[in-house]
C-alpha cells in the first residue's frame, strides 16, 4: 500500500533503468512505495517513488524503444531538475560480461581501476590509420560517499557475505509472480563458448516472415529470432569447462557505448585496446557519468558474443536491484544529505570543462594535426602499442612475477643513470611475455601515477619481428621511439612539428639523421627515459643491430635511458656494463597457465581430479622452461577423449628442440582439412605475411580459370581453427602467421618433406590470378580506380610482386603461359602498376599514372633472361616507358647479370638515356654492380656520357664511393 505523499525535497537518491524488466526489478526492492508527484511541463519521464534501505529513491526508466548514452542523460537531466534535492544515482540493470572471470548472474560495480574511472566509453575516441582507435571518452570517477560505501560493503561480503540472495528471497515472498522469471531455476545454465566459436541457429518455424509485433528483444532493444534464444545447435564441446561457484560480485571497469556488441573477438579488441580490465559492456552509463555523479551495477545475462540471448535477463536485473539496495543499506542517510547535490555537481562539472576548453583549444588544434589519421603512419610504419595491447592481454594472471621481484630488475628499475638490462632466453621461453609484462608495469608506475614535471618519465617499445623486417630498418625502429617519446607529450616539440610540415609539403620521409637527432632531444626531455628492445635477434640482419645499439648507446651517453633487451642467446658479446637477467618459462608460470587450459580439454580430464595434476606435472617438465611447448603439448591433448589417447599423448612428450620438432610433427598430423594445410604451405611459402582478405582470394584460386569464383571464398577463421594450432590470426596487423619463429624455421627446414610442390603450386595460382579478364583492360587511368581494384582483388597486389619468386628454375611447360602473360599488354599494364610503383625519385611511376612498360620491361624486371629471345620478336628490345627507360635500364636496375649479358647479346642499345639522361652505365656504376659495368663497357658503353645534371658514370661512383668501380671506369 502507498504511504501518503512527500515533496520533489524529500528524495536524495536517483534508480535510472534502461528496460521495464530493470525497472520491475528495481521496484521490487523498494521497502515501500509513496504515492506519486506532479511533474513539471517539461519533465515526461514516469517515475516510481518509495523508500530503500532508510533512503527515499526516485526510480524512471528510458522510454521504450529508446537505448544508448543520450537517452540516459535525458532522463537523468529530467530527474534532478524535478528533484532538485537528489545528491547521487545508481544506474541499475544488465550488461554483456567479459569473461573468464565474470559469469552469468554475477553483478559488476563500477569503481576505478588502472588509473581509469569506473566507467569508460569504449566508442568515444579518434579514428586513426589502419582502423586504429585512440580512445578519449575518460569520464567521471564515482562520488566519495558512493566509493566509500563500496569500500565498505566488499569488506562486508568478505566477512559475513552478501545479503543479495535474502533480498531476492524477500522479493519472491512479496512477489510470487517474479519468482519464475527473476530468481535462479535449474532452467538457467551458463554457457560460455570459446571466443572464436560462433553460434549455430537452429530452425524452429519454417514459415519465411512473421510480424515483429510481440517478438522478444534482447536488453539493448533488438529483436530476437525464434531459434536465438537457445544455442541447442552449438557444439558443447567448445564450451569453456568451469567448475560451479555462487554469484560473484566485481568492482572495475565497465565499458560502455552505442552500439551492441555481439562479437566475441570485436569484444576482447576492445577490452585489449582499454588494457584489458573490462568486466562488463553495456549502453547507457556513459550518459549519465559524464557530470551525474552515480554508480553503475550491472547484472551479467550474456556475453556479448554471438550466443548472446534474453534468457538471463530478468535475473540479472534482479541481482542488479538487489546489490543496489544493499549498498544503500550500509551508506547513512544522514552522510547522503550533507553531500552536494547532484546538480550543483553537474554545474560544477559544466563550468570547468568550459574552462578547460578555452586554454587547450590552440594546443589541440596543433596537436590534432600533427596526429591526424591521413597522416597516421608518417613518422612509425608500425604501432607498437598495438601488438604490446595483443600480447599483454594474453598473459596469466600473476605470469612473470619472478622476473620483477629478481634484484637485477629491481636495481636497473631504481638505479640513478643509465643501465641495459639484457635478458636472453632459449626460443619459446616467453621473453615476448615479459617484455609485454615489463613494459605494463613501467607504465602503471610511472605514467599512470605521474607526480610532477621535474620527475618526467618516459616509456617506448619495440617488438622486432623477422615476419616484419621490410619495416623495421634501423631507422624506423629509431623512428617509432621518437614517435612513442614525444608525441605522446601533451605539446608536440617543435622540432617534430618542422618534420611534420616538411612532410606535408613534400611527402618525404624525414631522413634517418633528422629522426636521430630528435630522438636525442626527445630523450633529454625526461628525467628517466625506460626503452624496451624485444626479440633483437629478430632484426633484419647484423648491421640493423648493431646500428640501433650503437645509436642507443650514444642516447645513454646524453641522458638516463634505461634499456632492456630480450633476444636467443649468444647475439651480443659480453660487456661488463651489462646486466644479464635469463628468461625462462619458471615452473610456477607455466603451471598457473596450463591449470588454465584444462578446462579447453575433455570432458574425461574435467572428471579427473588425478589425471588433471598428471597433464600438468608431465607437460611442465617436458616443457622445460619453454613457454611455447607448453602451448604445444597441451594442443595436442585437445582431440584426445580417452585416459589411454591421453596417457600415449603424454608418453611421447620430449624437451628442448627435440621436443619443439616432435610437437610440430604432431600438430601437422593432426591437420585433416585439405584448405587448411593449403593455408599453412601458403603461410610457410610466402614472401611476406598476407592478410586475411589476401589469403581468402589465394584460397580460392582455381588454376586454370578466368575470373575468381565469389563462392569459394572461404571463411578464415574456420580454416585457421583447423590448423591444430600451428596458425594464428595476428588481430594487430589483421595478417595470417606461424605460431613462432620456430614454426617457420622448422617447416622451411622440412619443406619437401611436407610441402614438396608448394613453390609450384603458389606461382601457377599467382601466374591464374594475374591472368583473369578483369586485368585485361589495362592500368587504372586514376588512384581512386587503382584502390578500387586492389579492394576488390585484394591479392593482386602481392601476385604482382612475387609471382616469380615462387618459379625457382622455370619449367619448360611453364614457359608458354608466362609468355603468354607477358605478351598481352593489357596484363602486362596491370601488373606492372602494382609491382614497379616506388620511392625511388627517377622511376616517376605513380598508383595514379600507367608507365607504358611492355613484357620487355617486365622480364628484365623479374630476371626471366631466358624469356628475352622469345620476347624481342614481340616487343623492340629497346622499347621505352614514360620515362624512357628500356628493358636494358630495368635489368641493370635490378642487378640481374645474365640478363644484361643477354640483352647485349640479342643487340640492345648499352647508349641510349631515360629523360632524366641516365643509362645503363650510370645505373650500374652507382649501384656498385661491378660486373655489370663491366659488361657494359666490353660491350660499348660511353663511360664519358652525362646525365642532366653533368654527371657521368665516374662522378656517381666517386659520389658512392666505390673504389673498384672508380678503378675501372678510369
Amino acid at each position: 500500500m502507498a504511504s501518503k505523499a512527500h515533496s520533489h525535497n524529500d528524495y536524495t537518491v536517483g534508480l535510472v533503468c534502461a528496460l521495464p524488466k530493470e525497472q520491475t526489478a528495481a521496484i521490487a526492492m523498494l521497502d515501500q512505495r509513496h504515492d506519486g508527484l506532479p511533474n513539471p511541463v517539461n519533465d515526461h519521464n514516469a517515475y516510481t517513488l518509495g523508500s530503500m534501505s532508510n533512503h527515499n529513491v526516485v526510480i524512471a526508466c528510458l522510454p521504450k524503444g529508446e537505448i544508448g548514452t543520450s537517452s540516459a542523460a535525458t532522463v537523468a537531466t529530467r530527474m534532478i531538475s524535478t528533484f532538485p534535492s537528489i545528491r547521487f544515482g545508481l544506474m541499475v540493470g544488465i550488461g554483456g560480461g567479459v569473461p573468464p572471470n565474470v559469469r552469468l548472474g554475477d553483478v559488476v560495480v563500477s569503481t576505478p581501476a588502472d588509473g581509469l574511472p569506473g566507467v569508460i566509453q569504449w566508442d568515444m575516441g579518434k579514428a586513426e590509420q589502419m582502423k586504429n582507435f585512440r580512445q578519449t571518452g575518460v569520464l567521471n570517477n564515482l562520488p566519495s560517499a558512493l566509493l566509500t560505501a563500496v569500500t565498505r560493503l566488499e569488506s562486508k561480503h568478505e566477512m559475513e557475505g552478501s545479503a543479495i540472495p535474502q533480498y531476492l528471497e524477500d522479493m519472491t515472498t512479496k512477489y510470487p509472480k517474479l519468482a519464475l522469471k527473476y530468481t535462479k531455476s535449474d532452467s538457467l545454465e551458463d554457457v560460455c563458448f570459446e571466443a572464436d566459436y560462433n553460434h549455430v541457429a537452429t530452425v524452429f518455424d519454417p514459415r519465411p516472415s512473421f510480424s515483429n509485433v510481440g517478438r522478444k528483444r534482447d536488453y539493448n532493444g533488438q529483436i530476437i529470432a525464434a531459434d536465438q534464444n537457445s544455442c541447442r545447435g552449438c557444439d558443447r564441446r567448445r564450451a569453456l569447462k568451469r567448475p560451479p561457484r555462487e554469484i560473484t560480485v566485481h568492482y572495475g571497469l565497465i565499458a560502455s557505448g552505442n552500439q551492441v556488441i555481439k562479437d566475441s573477438v570485436f569484444r576482447d579488441q576492445i577490452n585489449a585496446r582499454l588494457g584489458g580490465g573490462v568486466l562488463c559492456f553495456e549502453m547507457e552509463a556513459a550518459g549519465l557519468m559524464n557530470g551525474f555523479p552515480c554508480a553503475v551495477i550491472r547484472g551479467i545475462c550474456d556475453y556479448c558474443d554471438s550466443h548472446k540471448n534474453n534468457v538471463w535477463q530478468e535475473h540479472a536485473a534482479a541481482v542488479a536491484a538487489a546489490f543496489a539496495k544493499e549498498l544503500l543499506s550500509v551508506i547513512p542517510p544522514a552522510q547522503v544529505v550533507d553531500a552536494p547535490t547532484a546538480g550543483k555537481v553537474m554545474q560544477s562539472v559544466a563550468e570547468t570543462v568550459n574552462s578547460i576548453k578555452d586554454d587547450v583549444s590552440v594546443i589541440q588544434s596543433d596537436v590534432h594535426t600533427i596526429r591526424s589519421a591521413g597522416d597516421g603512419d608518417w613518422l612509425s610504419p608500425i604501432d607498437y602499442d598495438k601488438v604490446q595491447s595483443d600480447v599483454h592481454r594474453n598473459c596469466q594472471e600473476g605470469t612473470g612475477q619472478w622476473f620483477l621481484n629478481d634484484a637485477r630488475f629491481t636495481n636497473w628499475l631504481s638505479g640513478t643513470s643509465s643501465q641495459t638490462l639484457f635478458c636472453p632466453g632459449i626460443p619459446g621461453a616467453g621473453k615476448t611475455v615479459i617484455a609485454s609484462l615489463v613494459v605494463n608495469y613501467l607504465r602503471s608506475r610511472y605514467l599512470d601515477n605521474s607526480t610532477s614535471e621535474t620527475d618526467r618519465v618516459g616509456v617506448a617499445v619495440l617488438y622486432c619481428n623477422y615476419q616484419q623486417q621490410n619495416d623495421q630498418a634501423s631507422h624506423d625502429l629509431l623512428a617509432s621511439l621518437l614517435s612513442q617519446l614525444s608525441l605522446e607529450q601533451d605539446i608536440v616539440p617543435a622540432g617534430i612539428r618542422t618534420l611534420h610540415d616538411q612532410f606535408r609539403k613534400r611527402r618525404t620521409q624525414p631522413s634517418p639523421r633528422d629522426i636521430f637527432e630528435e630522438l636525442r632531444s626527445a630523450v633529454t626531455g625526461y628525467s628517466t627515459a625506460f626503452v624496451v628492445i624485444d626479440a633483437l635477434d629478430e632484426c633484419k640482419d647484423d648491421a640493423t643491430r648493431k646500428d640501433l645499439l650503437n645509436k642507443m648507446l650514444q642516447l645513454q651517453e646524453i641522458a638516463d635511458v634505461r634499456l632492456m633487451l630480450t633476444s636467443r642467446p649468444n647475439i651480443l658479446p659480453n660487456r661488463e656494463d651489462m646486466v644479464q637477467l635469463p628468461i625462462h618459462a619458471s615452473e610456477e608460470d607455466v603451471r598457473r597457465y596450463l591449470t588454465s587450459q584444462l578446462g579447453h580439454l575433455s570432458v574425461v580430464v574435467e572428471r579427473d581430479a588425478v589425471l588433471q595434476s598428471e597433464i600438468e606435472l608431465r607437460v611442465a617438465k617436458a616443457s622445460d622452461g619453454m613457454f611455447l611447448l607448453a602451448q604445444l603439448y597441451i594442443g595436442s591433448l585437445k582431440d584426445k577423449h580417452t585416459k589411454k589417447a591421453i596417457t600415449i599423448e603424454l608418453n611421447k612428450m620430449d624437451t628442448g628442440h627435440a621436443g619443439l620438432d616432435q610437437a610440430y610433427k604432431g600438430a601437422f598430423q593432426r591437420i585433416e582439412s585439405s584448405l587448411s594445410k593449403s593455408l599453412l604451405s601458403w603461410v610457410v611459402v610466402a614472401q611476406r605475411l598476407l592478410t586475411v582478405d589476401e589469403m581468402q582470394h589465394a584460397l580460392a584460386i582455381e588454376p586454370g580459370t578466368s575470373n575468381l569464383d565469389l563462392s569459394n571464398i572461404c571463411d578464415i577463421q574456420e580454416v585457421v581453427s583447423g590448423c591444430a594450432g600451428l596458425v594464428v590470426l595476428d588481430s594487430v596487423s589483421q595478417s595470417i602467421r606461424l605460431v613462432h619463429q620456430t614454426a617457420k624455421d622448422y617447416f622451411k627446414a622440412n619443406i619437401s618433406d611436407y610441402f614438396p610442390d608448394a613453390r609450384r603450386n603458389i606461382a601457377v595460382n599467382c601466374l591464374t590470378y594475374l591472368s583473369y579478364d578483369e586485368f585485361k583492360a589495362g592500368a587504372c587511368t586514376s588512384h581512386q580506380l587503382l584502390e578500387s581494384r586492389l579492394r576488390r582483388f585484394p591479392f593482386l597486389s602481392y601476385a604482382s610482386n612475387f609471382w616469380i619468386h615462387h618459379w625457382g628454375r622455370m619449367e619448360n611447360k611453364m614457359v608458354e603461359p608466362v609468355l603468354e602473360l607477358l605478351s598481352d599488354q593489357g596484363l602486362v599494364s596491370a601488373i606492372s602498376q602494382c609491382a614497379l610503383v616506388t620511392d625511388n625519385w627517377e622511376l616517376e611511376y605513380s598508383k595514379g599514372s600507367p608507365s607504358q612498360i611492355n613484357g620487355m620491361h617486365l622480364a628484365p624486371s623479374f630476371d626471366l633472361h631466358e624469356l628475352v629471345p622469345r620476347l624481342s620478336e614481340k616487343s623492340p628490345l629497346d622499347s621505352t616507358d614514360n620515362s624512357r627507360y628500356t628493358p636494358l635500364h630495368y635489368a641493370t636496375q635490378n642487378g640481374n647479370k645474365l640478363t644484361v649479358q643477354r640483352l647485349l647479346d640479342c643487340g640492345a642499345n648499352a647508349n641510349l638515356a631515360a629523360i632524366s639522361g641516365a643509362t645503363p652505365l650510370h645505373i650500374a656504376s652507382r649501384q656498385g654492380y661491378y660486373a655489370i659495368v663491366a659488361l657494359l663497357i666490353e660491350k660499348g658503353a660511353d663511360i664519358n656520357c652525362r646525365d642532366n645534371g653533368g654527371g657521368t658514370p665516374l662522378t656517381w661512383a666517386i659520389d658512392k664511393e666505390l673504389d673498384a668501380i672508380v678503378k675501372l671506369l678510369l
